[in-house]
């Protein structure tokens, strides 16, 4: 489509050269043959003179930009034309020329150009070789006449400077283009960089956490250790920190391409990934004291990676026990159409509805959610949305700020 374009702005812009060779051809073998039709050119001879040079003249740029691909040449010929046409109205009739109006194509097609400073030199170049022709004509002791065509020069002046003031915007439009342009590739590099980083970064990360969280756990496994309790919340938190760059490296590989997650489809139950998921935060639901129900369907089979469902599901429960401390979180799976729908109804802080339009973009955290557990990361519905919009699926969240936040997920059904 816009190779189509290219294309008709350069063949407009071929014919706005080559009609002025056919414009003077005619207007030298014309004259030459009919003279008697052309009684307004008060002097013939210089009249062809002047129109063969201008032919000759147009002939040779033309050939020379189409040869050597110089098409700044034709940027400059609207000053010899000014000249030209200045020549032709003193010649059809000096003040009275009706040819007036051909001096508007100068600054019309300098205009195509989109050149600030040539639409405005050659605006006023026009403007003063109109200006000088009166100096030459036979009427210029006459005021009324001069009157007249000073008139004809003020409008001709006025529209010049319009054009100059088309081209500028034009201009300014385009720059503003550009640098819109330039600026997003180098965010799109900044930010292809920081996933880089933070993808690098987290991997690195992840072992020595992995290690700390086995040797907690062999500590915690000794029956002589005095301070169970105490290594067992450092589990808890180091476990908690693993599934938080899990998170930040599916979001980080998931942003550097869509080849980066390949998903191993299977048929696998809803209902299963759900209880694996509240067994392992069942730590979470008894330091919140969350009075948990469970609506559960049984067979509602979808068609995804278990593994990825698994981390993006997480993230819902996560947040439905970590924000609504002390209450009661409501889990219910049912077919729905097509789809199966995962419904997790929580009556905790809930969400301002200022906040609710940015839940899913990375790194946004509610400023209630803040004030109540300020060391989350805010990927994690950044990342469940991107998750279950890859198995073809929809998630959406409806709250209210102090009542409580109902968040439903739609998956294809097997």
């Amino acid at each position: 489509m816009i190779e189509k374009k290219t294309n008709r702005v350069l063949s407009i812009l071929f014919l706005l050269k080559v009609i002025p060779i056919f414009y003077f051809i005619l207007f030298i073998v014309a004259p030459f043959l009919y003279p008697e039709y052309f009684p307004w050119i008060s002097n013939i001879k210089l009249y062809l003179v002047a129109t063969i040079a201008m032919l000759i003249y147009q002939t040779i740029i033309f050939i020379l930009a189409e040869v050597f691909r110089k098409q700044s040449l034709w940027m400059h010929i609207g000053y010899v034309f000014a000249v030209f046409y200045g020549l032709f109205i003193y010649l059809t009739g000096g003040l009275d020329s009706t040819f007036m109006f051909a001096m508007v194509f100068i600054p019309i097609i300098s205009a195509t150009y989109l050149n600030e400073r040539l639409s405005i030199n050659t605006g006023l170049f026009t403007i003063l070789v109109m200006v000088s022709t009166i100096l030459f004509d036979k009427n210029r002791l006459d005021p009324v006449y001069v009157i007249k065509y000073l008139m004809h020069i003020a409008v001709y002046s006025l529209m010049v400077f319009y054009l100059y003031k088309i081209v500028k915007e034009v201009m300014m439009q385009r720059f503003e283009k550009e640098r819109l342009k330039r600026q997003f590739v180098e965010l799109s590099e900044l930010d292809n960089v920081k996933q880089i980083f933070l993808t690098a970064t987290s991997h690195q990360l992840k072992s020595p956490l992995a290690g700390a969280r086995w040797a907690l756990d062999t500590a915690i496994q000794n029956k002589d250790c005095a301070d169970i309790k105490i290594l067992t919340e450092g589990r808890e938190r180091v476990v908690q920190a693993i599934n938080i760059i899990e998170e930040m490296i599916k979001t980080a590989e998931y942003d550097l391409g869509d080849k980066k997650i390949i998903l191993n489809k299977e048929k696998i139950t809803l209902n299963s990934i759900v209880e694996k998921i509240i067994s392992n935060l069942a730590y979470l639901i008894q330091g919140s004291a969350i009075s948990l129900i469970l609506n559960i369907k049984e067979g509602v089979a979808v068609y995804g990676d278990k593994k990825v469902l698994d981390l993006a599901l997480a993230n819902i429960f996560d947040n439905a026990f970590r924000y609504a401390p002390k209450s009661k979180v409501t889990v219910t799976i049912k077919k729905e159409g097509q789809y199966a729908k995962l419904t997790v109804e929580d009556n905790g802080i809930g969400i301002d509805s200022a906040d609710q339009e940015y839940v899913f973009q990375k790194f946004f955290r509610g400023k209630n959610a803040l004030r109540l557990d300020p060391n989350q990361s805010g990927v994690g519905l950044y990342a469940t949305k991107k998750i279950v919009e890859m198995h073809g699926g929809s998630i959406k969240i409806s709250s209210i700020l102090g009542k409580g936040t109902k968040v439903e997920v739609f998956l294809p059904l097997d």
